[in-house]
């Protein structure tokens, strides 16, 4: 069951009213997550997402204002046509400092402005460049470390359709360059195709763009089609010098957060100027933040926020160091409990800007708070035994329009398949416990670094799931999303592609573990944040969705899970929310100590001690060698793994930094679930016995006295094979 968000967005719109009457919470098998926080053998941690109730709709109709217009015009060439655009085109100034907001008017030693205009041919776009000192980076993959512009389109603001055309200009006589990078959405990146030319001027440099709709046939051309744009410009004195970027819209992500962007729609004529900009954001994770951005200037006017005939807030602007003025008022309910339309933002009474709210807006700030029922019944014996459950929801934070439901089943058979249902809706799902002996063989996958794309990761997990293990166990990096709210439809992602993949046509669900990567963290390493401190709190404004999606390792972020009496995982947080020494490694000392007598004890975590891709000389490698390896040495684990550089490896048995075929562990991995992938570092040749650039998945076959390993790449070629007695 996988639902776009245009999808979900309508049928939410049509269902609004009905399901503020009925006691239900939304319940979507693709919002589902199965782990464990105790006995795998007798207990089950159930848990979804629900989306919250949308406010009723008000039923005036908001007065919008106007889009800046792009103007027809007649335009017989794709490029050269500079004079043209500047002197019809629809001239665009907004641009800003990305960290300050600081206006950067045309005086200014770097600054910026664009004309748009539109033929049958297609979109141009002239950016012409105030920046008399130029430095271009010559490697393509670094153009954004010197002079060069980023454009983006997208089919309207807020689509995830978009995509990104990279330009950098010429230097010493040659012409610029251009090329495509992370196109989002239905593009096909191989049909994609621009023209750029890059100007030489007094003063600095122009670089002409020219789309032909042929190739954007989702952005088409004709009167009224809306586009989303964002234009981000680079700057680089010299080498010695930071990067300086300007960018059209105050928040310059607009491939990770797609209302980034500046709406525009088509037009015969073009409109005024467009100078000013207003955007959402939140503020501490909490209170969307209306943002009005103006010119300097020396008055003050009164400035309203209104949403139809209601007056949201009444401000002043507040002057920022770079001369712009800033007006900001905090969102929490809309006003009489109504959706959150277009908000309009008013100067002195003069309508200046729009704001159009994205969907998160259309729910209530606070979860509702509803406590539901969940039926549990042993498979065999059908429903009517069911043993029925009383869950209640929490807040996910900063998840907008969404509310978490857990629920830890105990007392539960070893080896038995459940059913389980929410009270009032329709479909029922299963799970198995496991067994406590190995007394038939216990098999698992394993894995790192998950989705770079929804495609290869469900691959990867098709592959896997033919080997029909009993869980999944993912050593961090799941969805990239940073820490950070405006990344969550990676999330939301990584849900689908579980959906499609880890459910099967029984409805039973795979379990899964996990433990913390750096891009489950903001900035990625507690030692980014000066201020951090060892506290749940922390850990948790840090690494806000894994510590509140996954029940386990739990807020400390280590812990051990416990599979009868001969199979242990021991999960570690390789310095993200944690750090590597100190009373992590004093926990990982006793959890070795007192699982010493099993047979099958595996430590789990990101960063690896001994990289295939990356220096050997990491500052989290070198601490994971220092305070854990020795631990593993001492109490006999044979295998550890690891993740994080994008390969397969598996090392030599290794013991005292050094080749020991006798008593030696392997370190396996590295992370290529469903990313990119890297290769060899030949520096860490000396330790790796087998070594892959292939996205792949570990599958583990347990028995009483032996480890059965089987390494799969995501086209289900087998990689490797070995075997731990």
């Amino acid at each position: 069951m996988k639902f776009t968000s245009k999808i979900l967005l309508c049928f939410l719109l049509l269902c609004a009213r009905n399901l503020l009457a009925q006691n239900t919470t939304h319940f979507r098998a693709d919002r589902q997550l199965l782990t464990w926080q105790g006995d795998p053998s007798t207990t089950m941690t159930v848990q979804w997402l629900a989306d919250l109730p949308m406010l009723p709709l008000h039923p005036a109709e908001p007065e919008i204002l106007p889009l800046p217009a792009i103007p027809r015009l007649l335009l017989a060439e794709p490029l050269g046509n500079a004079d043209a655009l500047r002197q019809d085109g629809l001239q665009v100034t907004a641009l800003f400092n990305e960290y300050d907001l600081m206006w950067h008017e045309a005086e200014s030693p770097f600054s910026a402005e664009a004309r748009l205009g539109w033929s049958d041919l297609g979109l141009h776009l002239l950016v012409r460049v105030l920046d008399p000192a130029r430095s271009v980076d010559e490697n393509p993959n670094r153009f954004w470390t010197g002079d060069s512009v980023e454009v983006i389109l997208s089919e309207q603001v807020g689509s995830t359709n978009r995509l990104k055309l990279n330009a950098t200009p010429g230097t010493h006589g040659e012409e610029g360059r251009h090329f495509f990078s992370q196109p989002r959405g239905e593009w096909d990146r191989d049909a994609l195709q621009a023209q750029s030319r890059s100007m030489d001027l007094d003063d600095g440099y122009a670089l002409e763009f020219f789309f032909a709709w042929e190739h954007l046939p989702d952005l088409g051309g004709e009167v009224g089609r809306p586009l989303g744009l964002q234009l981000l410009v680079n700057s680089r004195v010299d080498a010695e010098t930071p990067v300086r970027r300007i960018s059209l819209h105050p928040n310059p992500v607009t491939l990770r957060d797609p209302y980034a962007a500046y709406a525009f729609v088509l037009a015969e004529e073009a409109s005024d100027p467009v100078r000013f900009r207003s955007n959402l954001v939140e503020e501490n994770g909490f209170a969307p933040v209306a943002r009005l951005v103006v010119p300097p200037g020396e008055d003050n006017p009164t400035v309203e926020l209104r949403q139809e005939n209601f007056r949201i807030a009444e401000t002043q602007f507040e002057k920022k160091p770079g001369g712009s003025r800033v007006a900001e008022v905090a969102l929490s309910h809309a006003p009489d409990q109504t959706r959150w339309n277009t908000l309009t933002w008013y100067v002195d009474g003069e309508a200046v800007g729009n704001i159009q709210p994205p969907d998160s807006l259309n729910y209530p700030p606070v979860h509702d708070g509803r406590q539901v029922n969940l039926h549990v019944w042993e498979a065999s014996a059908g429903e009517a035994a069911a043993d029925v459950r009383a869950v209640l929801p929490v807040r996910v934070h900063q998840w907008p329009g969404k509310q978490l439901y857990r629920v830890e089943l105990t007392g539960l058979k070893p080896g038995t398949a459940y059913r389980y249902r929410v009270e009032g809706e329709p479909l029922d799902f299963g799970f198995r416990t496991l067994p406590d002996t190995l007394d038939e063989p216990l098999r698992f996958a394993i894995g790192g670094d998950t989705r770079h794309r929804q495609a290869w990761m469900e691959a990867t997990n098709r592959v896997v799931m033919s080997y029909n293990p009993a869980f999944i166990v993912w050593g961090g990096d799941f969805a990239y999303a940073d820490g950070e709210e405006q990344n969550l439809y990676r999330w939301r992602e990584w849900f689908d592609a579980n959906t499609n993949t880890l459910i099967d046509e029984n409805r039973f669900i795979t379990p899964i573990l996990g433990v913390v990567g750096n891009h489950e963290v903001v900035r990625g390493y507690y030692f980014r944040h000066p201020e951090y401190e060892q506290t749940d709190e922390w850990r948790l404004r840090i690494a806000p969705y894994f510590n509140q999606l996954f029940a386990f390792p739990g807020p400390q972020g280590w812990g051990a899970i416990d599979i009868g009496d001969q199979v242990s995982f021991l999960f570690l947080d390789s310095d993200h929310t944690n750090p590597v020494d100190g009373t992590q490694t004093g926990w990982l000392e006793e959890a070795l100590r007192t699982r010493r007598d099993r047979k099958h004890v595996f430590p789990v975590y990101h960063v690896t001690a001994y990289p295939s891709a990356r220096p050997f000389t990491d500052r989290t490698s070198i601490k994971i060698r220092e305070h854990w390896v020795p631990l593993f040495e001492e109490h006999g684990v044979r295998v550890s793994f690891e993740n994080h550089d994008h390969t397969y490896k598996r090392t030599h048995p290794l013991r005292g930094g050094e080749i020991d075929p006798e008593n030696g562990i392997l370190y396996v991995g590295d992370g290529a679930w469903g990313v990119n992938t890297r290769q060899k570092n030949p520096d860490n040749a000396w330790y790796l016995d087998r070594f892959e650039s292939k996205r792949h998945g570990i599958v583990v076959t347990l028995h009483a006295d032996r480890q059965e390993f089987l390494v799969v790449s995501e086209d289900g070629d087998v990689l490797d094979t070995f075997l731990v007695d």
